[in-house]
């Protein structure tokens, strides 16, 4: 093998790499659609199971994330039907841990959802989401 072919080879597996680095970077988008695509459809159970099935320690509270369907289905129930789902911020701490927030507006209330990941070696897990009536 040439020089200039083994550097060539050197460099694609070089961006080879970095690609998906930064497919794995945005991977907790993806978490959030896939719970907004849930959500908006009413399955609040496969949603709330979506969000969560990233982190397999989180799982094991099922009591509480139980609670927490029986809690967003009430809501719901009273709210009426979405209108709009906006992106509010997302907030970078370093490199490894992410907070966004989204408004969900239905015809009665609004409110707010929040989701915090943080960066492992094998991609982005959930370590919070939180449901918020109060906005401000």
């Amino acid at each position: 093998m040439s020089m200039r072919a083994f550097v060539l080879t050197i460099f694609l597996l070089l961006l080879s790499g970095a690609t998906i680095s930064e497919e794995s970077d945005f991977k907790y988008e993806s978490e959030i659609s896939s719970f907004f695509g849930h959500f908006q459809n009413n399955e609040i159970d496969k949603a709330i199971d979506s969000i969560y099935r990233s982190n397999p320690y989180l799982k094991t509270n099922g009591d509480q994330i139980e609670g927490l369907k029986k809690a967003i289905k009430k809501i719901v129930s009273i709210s009426g039907n979405i209108q709009v789902i906006e992106k509010l911020d997302t907030v970078m701490l370093g490199n490894s841990v992410v907070r966004t927030n989204y408004l969900v507006v239905y015809e009665r209330m609004p409110i707010k959802i929040q989701f915090t990941f943080f960066k492992i070696k094998t991609g982005w897990r959930i370590q919070s989401f939180f449901i918020e009536e109060e906005l401000f």
